[in-house]
């Protein structure tokens, strides 16, 4: 009897459709603690070819966060547009692990708007940033991700390798809503780095290396295991981690190449006496170090250095000129972190060359080829010699070549290394000089110093030299830590 009923629930158990269903198992909340709003920022849009001949473009940005689409205002008459940043946001589910997020970016016209193009993948439909974003680490991938040559959360157009496609740069972030606030998801804090994600975790140093856990987490450094920081340096930059760190909140990345110059003006004169040089010259001068994804960075006074005002002199002598790099650049401290990080530009009314680049602690200013050179003065008399009678896109050009060819020097391409570089001779077309160099278009060639705004990539046939692939990022850091004054 027993075995009957046995078998007869046994019967009813297999024959009941109802018991084959098998429960589901919870959705998974990625962050229970706040409901989860992805934001995508828009921080600096550059134009880096000729967007539109007539005029500067009128640029605006698409972006689309799980196919809702977002439209910024157009951003008129600009070539470079730094936003403030723009921003738009979507509330996601919180169960989604990942996000589609597509980034475009236009030139508004009458005849219709023309698409733009920041990706490194080639073609029309390759202008289009698509990225996928995930929850759980906070960090994304697809066509920007960390370590590629551009950069984390900086598209650049020229990557495909065609530049005739109205190519620009566009720098970006994503991130989402964070309990704590430190930046570092909750799934990941929980899953990955055993931290409170109900506590601010972004200034913990576990491992005791210097740099706190939300920079090395966000950089794919593990926060638990200490790393020389104070040596690393996976670009090749110059700058070692640390500084790189330091340098966070104005867009340094540890696996681009990064340069910061600080730039200081010297005060009006009583005769009015301007030391300036014009308005866009030091935007100009970034483009073609955009184009080969280094990311030059000018301090006018925005990082907290630069931007500072020299006295007046209405003509510098090589000692002065020395004496105001100790007094406003180091500020009197020959181990300031700032000298391993900056280069140093001074704008001054009168001297006797246009431009110098120089070793800013050595007795000789004018030093040859001398490792440390980290400086150069542009003089504003000499510059507006050259460009008075220009328009004021021919002004811009012509310092924006002053100021590229000062800063070839503390790469290190310098007096005659190569040959042809600073030559005075290769200037005259009467000398063998010039017919030996003529090939060597860079700025650097006295031949084309005010004609090429770029370094030659040896590609031009005899007595041509690659200076973008012989550039020396570290050329400008002096012999010692330890600077006598």
């Amino acid at each position: 009897m027993i075995r009957g009923v046995c078998v007869g629930l046994v019967a009813c158990v297999l024959l009941s459709p109802v018991s084959l269903v098998v429960p589901a198992k919870p959705a998974e909340d990625f962050d229970p603690l706040v409901n989860i709003i992805v934001h995508v920022d828009v921080l600096e849009i550059r134009a880096l070819s000729t967007i539109e001949a007539e005029s500067a473009p009128e640029f605006y940005v698409t972006a689309s966060i799980n196919s809702q689409e977002f439209h910024s205002p157009v951003w008129q008459n600009m070539t470079e547009v730094v936003p403030g940043p723009w921003t738009c946001a979507l509330d996601v589910p919180d169960d989604q692990a990942t996000v589609n997020v597509t980034l475009s970016l236009w030139d508004a016209r009458p005849d219709g708007d023309r698409l733009c193009d920041i990706s490194g993948r080639p073609g029309p439909e390759g202008s289009v940033l698509n990225l996928l974003y995930d929850i759980r680490t906070g960090r994304w991938s697809g066509d920007d991700s960390i370590g590629d040559p551009s950069g984390y959360g900086r598209a650049n157009g020229w990557d495909d390798g065609n530049g005739s496609e109205r190519d620009c740069e566009l720098y970006f972030r994503i991130w989402q809503t964070d309990f704590d606030g430190d930046g570092i998801p909750y799934w990941a804090e929980v899953h990955l780095l055993d931290t409170d994600p109900t506590q601010n975790d972004s200034l913990l140093d576990p491992d005791g290396d210097g740099i706190p856990t939300a920079w090395e987490y966000h950089w794919g450094y593990d926060p638990s295991s200490w790393d020389d920081h104070q040596t690393l340096d996976p670009d090749g930059d110059g700058l070692s981690n640390s500084m790189e760190y330091q340098m966070a909140a104005w867009g340094a990345d540890p696996f681009r190449r990064d340069v910061f110059v600080e730039v200081d003006t010297m005060q009006t004169g009583p005769a009015g006496e301007n030391s300036s040089i014009p308005h866009g010259s030091l935007s100009l001068v970034r483009n073609p170090y955009a184009v080969k994804n280094i990311v030059l960075r000018f301090d006018v006074g925005q990082m907290g250095g630069g931007g500072e005002t020299l006295p007046f002199d209405d003509y510098l002598s090589p000692v002065e000129l020395k004496q105001l790099y100790i007094d406003y650049f180091l500020h009197g401290n020959a181990s300031t972190w700032r000298r391993d990080v900056f280069r140093w530009g001074a704008l001054v009314y009168h001297h006797k060359a246009i431009g110098m680049a120089f070793v800013g602690e050595r007795a000789f200013l004018n030093a040859w080829h001398d490792k440390g050179t980290n400086c150069f003065e542009l003089s504003h008399y000499q510059l507006r010699e050259r460009y008075a009678n220009q328009s004021s896109e021919g002004a811009n050009f012509t310092c924006a070549c002053a100021v590229m060819h000062e800063l070839g020097h503390t790469f290190g391409i310098d007096r005659l290394f190569p040959f042809g570089c600073d030559s005075i001779l290769s200037y005259y077309p009467w000398t063998i000089a010039h017919y030996v160099c003529r090939n060597y278009r860079s700025c650097l060639n006295y031949q084309y110093v005010y004609q090429i705004l770029d370094y030659s990539d040896g590609s031009h046939g005899f007595g041509d030299h690659d200076d973008w692939g012989s550039l020396d990022f570290r050329f400008f850091l002096p012999r010692e830590k330890n600077l006598t004054l």
